[in-house]
């Protein structure tokens, strides 16, 4: 796992403390991952209600995240 890419982890509900051990598996294989829990919200929440405060959060915090990433990958390849 070292090497690959960073993986964002952001799914809550009844399966949180597996969607958090993951991500801490993934690093302990050598790989990256960041957990992102939002206490109250669901899988898909963003989708189901994307006016919503916390969707809207969540869709920009994944969209730094990804622009951060891509970023950092271009600078890998020059």
């Amino acid at each position: 796992m070292a090497g690959t890419p960073r993986r964002p982890v952001r799914r809550t509900g009844p399966l949180a403390d597996e969607d958090v051990a993951y991500p801490d598996a993934l690093r302990r294989a050598g790989g990256q991952a960041e957990p992102h829990v939002r206490p109250g919200a669901f899988h898909g929440f963003d989708g189901l209600a994307p006016e919503a405060t916390l969707g809207q959060d969540a869709r920009d915090a994944r969209t730094r995240r990804l622009r951060r990433a891509l970023t950092r990958s271009a600078n890998l390849e020059t």
